[in-house]
């Protein structure tokens, strides 16, 4: 699209059929990719036409090839394509623009023409309309319930680096504390279907405390410093909170709607547990690789990977409203983003810390990003776990990556009621997976040393 942009110009009549043919080819081939998946798993798609209206573009050339790409387009898509017309100027002759929208909805599609004029408020608002839309489809997303939910993001201030008198917040109506269990731990008595009650981390806590400003953002929660708290009378009979414990890490969703929602924690402790299951199985996969022995001495041994485990501290708020907050301990040390569920794949540090193995240098990093083509591979192309991010702890007798937050693509299942089976939001499916094979070039130390099979932009097959 962008190699189109640089060398379009503007030529005789509307241009309408020449772009609608172009769009058409990109989708179809993006649908090929999804070919094995259902309608509702397909991607949203949005095509924006602009025009100044007559003289040019009221002529009705060339009507029917017009009408024909975009019923073929909204026929197949329904209502994952939104189809947006904008009139610019003072013509009033915007027929041919308005007969692409009106043919879309008569498809199945969304479709919406704005007539924006000349001055720049009134074009400033169309524009400001067309991005509320754009805003609209891509936050109109199945929650982890399944349901479509329309999420409204909390007000918040991130906390300043230089701002050391932030305030709090203390709850202490019936807090809980409680660990994720497995669907194949043993539980028990008392056991919830998820959940078993542990104690706090001090006996005698008593409250929670909360620092207001959040000092991280995901694309799901927000990060807040958190302690728990014990209470003392003094001898007025006043009651003192102090902060007992080391410092840890409260997320929370950013979004309003899902504040109340059990299942919106429970999903991402699932994840992080299914990811550390599958890190300690690769651990112990490097540990036996003859070709990932120390070259040189038994010190230079190849670093582990773990995920952080988490907990849930549930609390009443002021309005007796139950509320719960996911906690980890809180990463020392720099850190770093090595791959996401985009496709993004952090590129090689030259400097980076290395060590000597049988096949040769191997950088400390390759091993997390070998670590996400393991885990595709081990799974027989069914999921990958990426996103990876944390810290590289080098402070103990040997380095260790500390990861949170990861995310899992995997490839769409239902159950045998016939319901979606996925790993949340950040679940993208095949795309996921897809894209992390197109990125990820394999070093030649750690993947050649597992013996995994090449993936990479030089790699034209692969099996997702």
């Amino acid at each position: 699209m962008l190699h189109r942009l640089k060398k379009a110009r503007p030529r005789l009549h509307g241009n309408y059929v020449k772009s609608l043919e172009f769009a058409e080819q990109i989708i179809s081939r993006e649908l090929a990719l999804y070919a094995d998946l259902d309608e509702e798993d397909i991607p949203w798609f949005m095509l924006i036409f602009i025009s100044d209206g007559r003289p040019c573009d009221c002529k009705p050339e060339n009507e029917v090839s017009r009408e024909s790409i975009v019923a073929r387009i909204a026929y197949r898509l329904k209502s994952k394509l939104t189809v947006q017309g904008m009139g610019l100027g003072v013509a009033s002759d915007f027929e041919q623009l308005k007969l692409l929208v009106n043919t879309a909805k008569l498809y199945g599609a969304w479709g919406q023409f704005n007539h924006a004029g000349l001055n720049p408020a009134s074009m400033s608002s169309t524009l400001s309309s067309i991005a509320t839309s754009m805003t609209t489809t891509r936050n109109e997303l199945c929650s982890v319930t399944g349901e479509k939910v329309n999420k409204t993001e909390k007000n918040f201030v991130m906390k300043q680096k230089d701002n050391k008198h932030c305030s709090y917040r203390i709850e202490s109506k019936s807090i809980a504390r409680y660990r994720y269990i497995s669907e194949f731990a043993v539980k028990s008595p008392g056991d919830s279907e998820h959940w078993r009650k542990m104690s706090f981390f001090n006996k005698a806590c008593a409250g929670l405390f909360i620092k207001k400003d959040p000092f991280g953002k995901g694309g799901e929660r927000l990060a807040y410093i958190f302690q728990e708290l014990v209470v003392t009378t003094t001898t007025e009979g006043k009651q003192h909170w102090s902060k007992v414990g080391k410092p840890m890490v409260a997320k929370e969703s950013r979004f309003i709607e899902r504040e109340s929602k059990g299942a919106f924690h429970l999903n991402f402790c699932r994840i992080q547990h299914k990811a550390d299951t599958l890190a300690k199985l690769f651990n112990e996969a490097v540990r036996k690789a003859p070709m990932l022995k120390p070259a040189i001495d038994k010190v230079s041994l190849p670093p582990p990977i773990y995920f952080l485990r988490c907990t849930i501290y549930q609390y009443f708020n002021d309005k007796a409203e139950k509320r719960a907050l996911l906690v980890e301990d809180f990463l020392q040390g720099k850190f770093t983003k090595f791959n996401s569920n985009n496709g993004y794949v952090r590129e090689d540090d030259p400097n980076g810390v290395s060590i000597e193995l049988v096949t040769g240098t191997a950088l400390l990093t390759d091993f997390v990003q070998a670590f996400s083509h393991w885990v595709y591979e081990y799974t027989r192309h069914q999921m990958i776990v990426c996103d990876l991010q944390g810290i590289l702890d080098m402070e103990g007798r040997l380095p260790v990556f500390h990861l949170t937050d990861p995310a899992i693509c995997s490839k769409p299942k239902k159950d045998r009621h016939g319901k979606k089976l996925s790993y949340g939001k950040t679940d993208r499916g095949m795309t996921g997976i897809r894209n992390f094979c197109c990125k990820h070039v394999c070093n030649h130390t750690v993947c050649a040393g597992l013996n995994l099979t090449p993936t990479g932009a030089k790699v034209t097959k692969m099996k997702v």
